[in-house]
């Protein structure tokens, strides 16, 4: 169990090396993470695009999903080298957005309007990149608080935030003075967990 923490803090510092801001925009080093005894923080990769989420095989590889494509590419497939580094292995899809995860053998990965998932294969890396089964479609997207996180339960259930595209379902949206209303069309449709 302590090893799998640190493999996952170790790639939790890969994004906190790249995305992580102070609120002067100034960047966060590694060594100015506040980590248990026991822990540190290592940069592994640097200038793959903006992080949102990462996926870790029990093999070491890890799957780094973009805000944003970054050369056409929204994931990014990282293998750790003999120096401690990782290195790209590969980049894949055309999508960015928010979620992934791995669960019994896929890797599945969320736009900002469907979830995809890839079929893993024994080493932990994506059979065909092309690809990808679209197992749910037409989310909600307008282009406000539209990313999508996902997560999976052992039963087989999917679940995915839909962000309000409001910030507090005003008449006229992020007006100064302008009241809410009551009740809110927004959350027939989005602002929770479907």
């Amino acid at each position: 169990m302590k090893k799998q923490l640190r493999t996952v803090l170790t790639a939790t510092s890969l994004i906190a090396g790249i995305t992580v801001f102070a609120n002067d925009s100034t960047r966060i080093a590694p060594g100015d993470i506040k980590v248990p005894d026991g822990f540190k923080a290592t940069m592994i990769a640097q200038n793959i695009g903006k992080a949102r989420h990462i996926a870790l095989t029990s093999n070491g590889t890890i799957y780094v999903k973009l805000a944003n494509p970054k050369e056409g590419k929204g994931i990014v497939e990282l293998k750790s080298g003999s120096t401690g580094k990782a290195a790209v292995a590969a980049s894949f899809d055309n999508y960015g957005g928010t979620g992934m995860a791995i669960k019994n053998g896929y890797l599945y990965a969320s736009s900002n309007t469907a979830i995809f998932r890839y079929k893993l294969d024994e080493k932990g890396e994506v059979v065909n990149k092309s690809k990808p089964e679209t197992i749910v479609q037409g989310l909600i997207d307008r282009g406000q608080h539209n990313s999508k996180s996902i997560a999976l339960d052992d039963a087989g259930n999917i679940y995915v935030n839909i962000g309000a595209f409001s910030n507090s379902c005003q008449i006229e949206d992020r007006t100064a003075g302008s009241k809410g209303m009551d009740p809110c069309p927004v959350l027939d449709s989005a602002g929770g967990i479907w």
